[in-house]
């Protein structure tokens, strides 16, 4: 650094610590990160630029600004996330959409949701946080647009580093490479602004295949900048992968993933094709949809998952109060509505694995949704036919992730009995004591069996309690899980009896909520995979240990003398 702009940095930074103009400061602080630019350090001309951001935001919401000031600042904001741009993806982000008219850009209307997320992939990539990402969101979210931008990024930050983008298809493929070239060559976004030196210097449709360079006079390397292709197809000599290794829906749709052997195969065509390709220090975005457990993000979740080095995203379209999480605004998001109405023209596993980001397995479902009893609430009389037995099995849970579930069963005679209504929540006592009473209440429930287990037993008195308090008579009782076997045992056992129970009709639950997450639990129930709850199962197997299945004892009337 000469001792010029030293000199001048020095004042600088002298003028900014008396300025008392909000405007006057930002145009020295505009200043002082360029000197520092030219000065060749980097470091703190990102240091000023993030200031100089967040001094902007407070003054152009300011009201004593003129318009001229506030176009003015508009633009030097512009320069200092193009400063910050090669170092951090937000900004990238920010400044390539900048002068796109408001309305078409992508990030910025969803920036609220998807800041944090950008911030994960920065740093894996500028501080090395992480060797492994994978990145799961409904369908229309932005995940693949953030992707392939963050694709673009990272070509931009290193030209000389060759990557590979890899999806199911060949379609697929042609996709990424056409995308790719239609930001690199468009004019309303501002790549070359961020990244000035960057050339193409190579071009291959056949091959998808672009090849980028700092310096226009240099020639293809021996592996370009960016190779795209399917996951099938060969790539045997065509590339190495250096720098990102980016695989964006590996699993075509549910044909696939309700395929152990397609599965399979697809993981083993990862390998061989794909990750094969990589070297040493090369990193990896998964990006897609939760399919099954056997998917390539669920292997590698089951190899990486715990280990710091890999980063796992998985945002579902509602949050656990049955909100959309990507109520993003201005026309480009999904209200809880829509997805609540999306939710009832899918079909259970779609949803789930679409949407809510729950992997299903097909193959091990103990009790598949197409196999359940239906019946409508309007179909049976309780008044004039009322059942012989009203009762209720409690599997008690205390806050944390587990449900506290319970089914409440009507049946009459031996006959097969009726889910007529749940509980199924989670919280602590203090939330779930009062819907337990209410629903005990609201269908005269005889009798409530509730699991003794792990404080069990002190609940079922305070509802015995509450009960009696209240006037509400139910004959609460506890019961003891044996400890000889486990509960999967236990479910697969009573799992004929569960097979027998009438469920209601899925435009025939109650309003609450509960009973349809009681039944999202029960399908997704597998019997060969790992369950993230079991708890809806865990007390149908409780209900069929408890209804009634024996009622060829008879009553006969005797004289008191012969007692």
């Amino acid at each position: 650094m000469n001792d010029q702009l030293k000199s001048q940095i020095d004042i600088l930074q002298k003028s900014i610590s008396l300025s008392e103009g909000h405007y006057d400061k930002l145009v020295m602080l505009d200043a002082l990160r360029s000197a520092w630019l030219l000065a060749g350090d980097n470091a703190n001309a990102e240091i000023v630029a993030c200031d100089f951001n967040e001094q902007a935001t407070i003054f152009l919401r300011e009201q004593g600004a003129t318009l001229e000031q506030k176009e003015d600042v508009l633009q030097k904001m512009f320069d200092a996330y193009v400063t910050l741009a090669p170092n951090d993806f937000h900004s990238f982000l920010m400044a390539l959409e900048w002068e796109r008219d408001p309305s078409e850009r992508f990030y910025q209307p969803r920036l609220s949701i998807l800041r944090p997320i950008t911030d994960d992939m920065s740093d894996m990539i500028v501080k090395d946080k992480y060797d492994m990402m994978m990145l799961s969101m409904p369908p229309g979210t932005g995940k693949s647009t953030l992707g392939l931008f963050y694709l673009m990024w990272v070509i931009g930050r290193e030209p000389d580093k060759c990557n590979l983008a890899v999806g199911y298809s060949t379609p697929m493929a042609k996709s990424f490479f056409s995308r790719v070239g239609s930001i690199d060559e468009s004019l309303d976004y501002t790549y070359h602004k961020i990244f000035p030196k960057l050339t193409r210097i190579y071009t291959s449709a056949k091959e998808l295949e672009y090849d980028f360079s700092n310096n226009q006079a240099d020639v293809k390397k021996p592996f370009s900048s960016l190779t795209c292709a399917s996951v099938g197809g060969s790539l045997t000599g065509r590339t190495r992968c250096e720098r990102l290794l980016y695989c964006d829906d590996l699993v075509e749709g549910a044909e696939t993933a309700m395929s152990p052997l397609r599965l399979e195969k697809l993981w083993e065509l990862y390998n061989s094709n794909a990750r094969s390709r990589k070297k040493d220090g090369c990193k990896e975005l998964h990006i897609g949809t939760r399919w099954s457990l056997n998917d390539p993000i669920g292997k590698l979740t089951a190899i990486y998952g715990e280990k710091s080095r890999c980063k796992i995203i998985s945002l579902p379209a509602l949050d656990e109060n049955d909100e959309s999480n990507f109520d993003y605004g201005y026309g480009v998001g999904f209200s809880t509505a829509m997805y609540h109405d999306l939710r009832l023209t899918q079909n259970t596993i779609a949803w789930n694995a679409l949407y809510m980001q729950r992997p299903i397995e097909a193959e091990g479902l103990l009790f598949p949704v197409d196999t359940l009893r239906r019946y409508s609430i309007d179909d049976i009389d309780l008044h004039h036919n009322a059942p012989d037995d009203i009762f209720a099995f409690c599997d008690v849970a205390f806050g944390g992730s587990d449900y506290l579930s319970m089914p409440i069963m009507a049946q009459w005679g031996t006959d097969p009995p009726l889910v007529l209504d749940v509980v199924f929540m989670r919280g602590s006592y203090e939330r779930t004591q009062p819907a337990v009473v209410g629903k005990i209440a609201q269908w005269g429930v005889m009798r409530a069996v509730f699991e003794a287990n792990n404080g069990g037993d002190f609940y079922a008195e305070d509802i015995k309690r509450i009960c009696k308090d209240q006037g509400i008579p139910c004959y609460v009782t506890t019961q003891r899980a044996g400890t000889r076997v486990s509960k999967e045992a236990r479910i697969i056992q009573h799992s004929p009896a569960i097979k027998t129970f009438g469920f209601r009709k899925s435009d025939d639950y109650p309003t609450d909520g509960m009973y349809r997450d009681f039944i999202q639990n029960l399908i997704t129930y597998s019997a060969e995979g790992s369950n993230e709850h079991d708890d809806a199962p865990d007390s149908c197997a409780g209900v069929a240990s408890i209804m009634r299945t024996n009622t060829r004892a008879k009553i006969r009337v005797i004289a008191r003398r012969f007692l």
